[in-house]
């Protein structure tokens, strides 16, 4: 069984994950609207680029992010659940 500080610091992860779930979701769904809209308004082509440039660069946080959750919550379950306590001078010696 994992420590409480092991369970705390997974389920920490676990609302990470989440956000970065709920920031794409909002980036890919702010891109549709902002494209739909785009052609019946008269703003810039630059500006609608790089709106979508810097959406398109938090939607790659965000997947970098939940990518190095999986990967943070995925090496806990290959970690042995029983630490080996440090050797001293007195059991060394046995």
């Amino acid at each position: 069984m994992a420590s409480p500080t092991e369970e705390r610091r997974v389920e920490v992860l676990k609302l990470y994950f989440e956000s970065f779930k709920h920031v794409t979701t909002l980036d890919t769904a702010t891109a549709l609207v902002l494209l739909a809209v785009y052609r019946f308004s008269d703003t810039r082509p630059a500006t609608l680029g790089l709106t979508l440039a810097l959406l398109g660069l938090s939607l790659v946080t965000c997947i970098l992010g939940m990518a190095s959750v999986i990967t943070d919550v995925g090496a806990d379950t290959r970690r042995p659940t029983t630490r080996q306590p440090y050797l001293t001078g007195s059991t060394a010696r046995q």
